[in-house]
């Protein structure tokens, strides 16, 4: 079976996406069975001057310069023809067993179309107690058993974008549905912390008639940086998160968010200012900016479907 490796970069930090590349070289499934192609996302300095991918038989570096990891993805599925197709970030470091276990699961769970695992972290530098209990914003888990299901909306068998496994039949129906007039569901892009594009990539899988899994025997190593353990990128994540979360349920479920300023909505901001402190008080505000910006997106969306 045939895999290809996509990495999405923009921007990247060099020193990191080599540690990604070295985790690559390590996988004990052989090299003749799986390609690596590395999207250069709109870098300001093109990665193919600063990398070698010469050690691989089939390595190669494409540019596409629409800016967002949802377009980069969409060229990785374009470009490669691997049976299963294995997102990484610059900043993952697969486990040496990685791609040889995603292999083994797609045969064992024909059923399913898209699957991921653990994500555990390396710190630059060890975060601040008080922020510990929000790290999983940073989209950190640790998956201890097997857990899948073919409805979209369950979110503990749910794969993130770190070292995501897709069927080709599920990539492909996620960039045809990608090509559908609809309220459209973009990763980040640059600076702006939204998400949701690798979220939206598992239901349409599910809504092709196959599932989505977690499983224990993947794992990988995210490389958190310093910036990304300050309090203010955790509420700024936490922000982007929620919009996009809330957008989602919208156009999957009908969901239609709370309106932000409702006399529930201004009661309980009130209510948080007061009785909270430090980053929960900045979480219920950005939890009210979240509700906003989803509002403004969704009403923008029908007035031009209207």
């Amino acid at each position: 079976m045939k895999v290809s490796v996509v990495i999405c970069t923009h921007n990247p930090v060099f020193s990191y996406l080599e540690r990604a590349l070295g985790a690559l070289r390590l996988q004990t499934l052989p090299v003749q069975s799986w390609s690596l192609l590395v999207v250069d996302n709109g870098s300001s300095t093109e990665v193919s001057r600063c990398i070698d991918l010469s050690w691989h038989p089939h390595g190669r570096i494409v540019r596409e310069d629409t800016l967002g990891c949802t377009f980069a993805r969409l060229r990785g599925i374009k470009e490669t023809d691997g049976e299963i197709i294995v997102f990484v970030d610059d900043d993952n470091l697969l486990d040496a067993d990685y791609l040889e276990k995603a292999v083994a699961i797609s045969q064992r769970w024909p059923q399913l179309g898209a699957w991921g695992g653990s994500i555990v972290p390396i710190f630059e530098e060890e975060p601040a107690d008080r922020l510990r209990p929000y790290l999983r914003l940073l989209a950190l888990r640790e998956v201890t058993e097997p857990r899948w299901s073919n409805v979209w909306h369950c979110k503990d068998a749910e794969p993130w974008g770190a070292g995501l496994c897709l069927r080709r039949q599920a990539a492909e129906g996620y960039a045809e549905y990608r090509r559908r007039p609809q309220l459209l569901i973009n990763d980040r892009s640059g600076k702006l912390l939204l998400s949701g594009g690798d979220t939206e990539i598992s239901y349409v899988a599910c809504s092709l008639g196959m599932g989505m899994g977690l499983f224990p025997d993947l794992r990988l190593s995210h490389i958190i940086p310093k910036r990304r353990l300050q309090e203010d990128y955790i509420v700024k994540i936490a922000q982007g998160s929620m919009t996009s979360s809330l957008v989602l349920f919208y156009k999957w479920g009908g969901t239609v968010p709370e309106n932000p300023f409702s006399i529930r909505s201004i009661a309980r901001l009130v209510k948080h200012s007061v009785l909270l402190r430090g980053i929960e008080r900045r979480l219920s505000f950005a939890s009210f900016r979240a509700a906003r910006a989803a509002s403004t997106i969704i009403s923008s969306y029908s007035r031009k479907a209207a």
